[in-house]
């Protein structure tokens, strides 16, 4: 044996071993890399779902105030409308004339007021006296409502919208 044929003999060896090693290595590396690049995917996944659900909680945070706040301000246009009417009643009265002039101004109000379906006047034994839809039926009873007999046995002023008029 030649001390060529030895060498040839060694290195080959080592030469597959270390072939062996480095493809073990590059294979580790590669792993690694894969590994880091689906980590690096999967957190940016993470936070992008995070970044959507807080504008969805935004989103819905700013539509729930302002519904609230459409809500709040229809409930006082239809109260200034009702302090309306109540002036008119309690300068004008109730008489034909008035009654007449009432029909106008509700049918106005709802006319100006589109979250307003209608606006009646009842008096205190439930007929009907004025109507934003400009027809009075005066056969027409309201006392046996539930509106009615609420607003009837609790005469506050605030509670003028507490109760929506049912048939």
């Amino acid at each position: 044996i030649s001390n060529k044929d030895v060498m040839t003999s060694t290195e080959s060896s080592i030469s597959s071993s270390s072939k062996h090693r480095v493809t073990a290595a590059a294979t580790l590396f590669v792993s690694l890399v894969c590994l880091l690049l689906v980590a690096v995917a999967a957190w940016g996944a993470w936070n992008a779902r995070a970044v959507q659900l807080h504008e969805l909680d935004m989103a819905t945070e700013n539509m729930s105030r302002s519904m609230a706040q459409h809500a709040d301000d229809t409930f006082k246009s239809a109260d200034t409308a009702l302090v309306g009417v109540a002036e008119h009643i309690a300068n004008d009265g109730v008489s034909p004339k008035s009654i007449e002039r009432m029909n106008k101004l509700l049918m106005l109000q709802v006319q100006e007021l589109p979250a307003l379906q209608s606006l009646f006047v009842i008096d205190k034994n439930g007929r009907l006296l004025a109507s934003s839809r400009g027809v009075v039926n005066t056969f027409f009873d309201y006392a046996d409502h539930n509106f009615f007999i609420y607003h009837r046995d609790h005469p506050d002023p605030a509670a003028a919208l507490a109760h929506r008029p049912t048939p």
